[in-house]
């Protein structure tokens, strides 16, 4: 069976503890190996709670960054009145349904770019940097309890599709619907459809937004990738030793991105040249590249969010998140990079038909990055299938049904 990233990252820590973990069992420090050591590419070694520096021979792999304006068109600042919260947010597309982008934790809006790449010509695409993340700032950046990026979700949905006065309430705090004089005043964006989609836990935040969605607004789908409850619980504790594999800062961006890709964080480089360098922060030193900062001190770039000391909010994130999920009116739809990921309770209610399940094998946790080809036709095909476009690529669903009804009559025997 195909070994999970968090199954490969464990059973390496597991040879660690074997060459001399101390009695804590913790990892030993990764060795810094000679360079005859390196692979073929000049890539040094993966090294944890370390810099990772990697020297390039000539011919190696590029690993530069790479813009997101092929992919994106546009880029705005949602400021919520009164909160002095302002959020990221890449935008894509003028016209059809609007397909929510949520990003997973320590990622950002820039994981969706290939995807987004791909259906901003049958959609209006919006992918939102959360709190403490990417290029958005807020007064608690640290606060990332599931309720408040809920609520941080609902305002931005609202000051980009509700009336001012649907904006207002919520940046107030209030859940009540607006007064009719006010529910007059929404915008004729009130009536755009909107299909959330998050990926791990952007999607376990998904699923919360659509069971508080604003009533200004319009939910026309839910889709959920790559996250089940079970799993995600039962994984919990060990994301510390997870974590403990990262390096903790890096000689420039291009090792960063090296870095992800040869560690099996995203397997698509071409995503990760978009999607990496958004999640670091500059610690010292110049910037983009390795160079020598204050006092002679060389670059480092290092993680923009702190997920260890985000540990008090994880629980949350995914506690309930099954029947959550299930009890959203809207049709639902569970993307996952494999059946083995499936909890009881979604196993059930698959059977039933209560969702749509659809597997993209090949993939790490990643979906999104390391299959956006895929990925972007399956939301695409589901929005087609609720009416929602009237074309998926070149051909309709419409057309294809027809295609398939005219096949099946010529199959047809004749009788006399």
């Amino acid at each position: 069976m195909r070994k999970s990233t968090l199954q490969r990252v464990l059973a390496s820590d597991a040879r660690g503890r074997g060459r001399g973990a101390g009695s804590n069992g913790a990892p030993p420090a990764a060795p810094v190996r000679a360079r005859e050591e390196e692979d073929k590419d000049g890539i040094a070694p993966l090294v944890g709670q370390g810099a990772y520096a990697a020297p390039r021979r000539a011919g190696s792999r590029d690993f530069g960054q790479a813009s997101w304006d092929d992919h994106f068109e546009r880029v705005e600042d949602v400021c919520v009145p009164g909160t002095g919260n302002v959020f990221r947010v890449h935008l894509a597309g003028n016209e059809g349904p609007a397909i929510v982008l949520l990003h997973g934790a320590g990622h950002t809006s820039l994981s969706w770019a290939l995807v987004a790449g791909r259906m901003r010509a049958s959609c209006r695409v919006v992918a939102m940097d959360f709190r403490g993340h990417g290029g958005s700032t807020c007064s608690d950046d640290a606060d990332l309890s599931a309720n408040t990026l809920l609520s941080d979700v609902n305002s931005v949905l609202l000051q980009l599709f509700g009336g001012a006065a649907a904006a207002a309430a919520a940046a107030a705090g209030s859940a009540a619907p607006p007064p009719p004089a006010a529910t007059a005043a929404v915008t004729p964006c009130g009536s755009v459809p909107i299909v959330l989609c998050g990926h791990s836990m952007g999607g376990a935040i998904a699923a919360r937004v659509a069971a508080a969605f604003p009533p200004s607004l319009t939910l026309a789908g839910l889709i959920v990738i790559d996250v089940v409850e079970g799993t995600a619980m039962a994984a919990l504790q060990h994301m510390h030793r997870v974590l403990a594999q990262r390096p903790s800062r890096f000689g420039s961006i291009e090792d960063a991105i090296e870095w992800s890709v040869r560690g099996g964080m995203v397997r698509n480089l071409q995503s990760a040249k978009i999607s990496v360098p958004p999640q670091l922060k500059l610690l010292y030193g110049g910037e983009g590249c390795a160079g020598t900062g204050a006092g002679g001190r060389a670059a480092a770039f290092g993680w923009k969010t702190d997920l260890a000391a985000s540990e008090v909010h994880w629980r949350g994130w995914f506690e309930g998140l099954s029947p959550l999920f299930l009890a959203v009116p809207a049709p639902k739809m569970l993307m996952l990079a494999g059946s083995d990921r499936l909890d009881t309770p979604l196993t059930v209610a698959q059977m039933q038909g209560k969702f749509q399940l659809k597997l993209l094998y090949g993939c790490g946790h990643t979906v999104q990055e390391d299959n956006p080809t895929e990925t972007a036709d399956a939301i695409l095909h589901f929005a087609a299938r609720l009416g929602l476009l009237v074309q998926v690529g070149a051909q309709s669903e419409q057309a294809k049904l027809q295609e398939k009804l005219a096949r099946a009559k010529a199959l047809k025997p004749r009788v006399g």
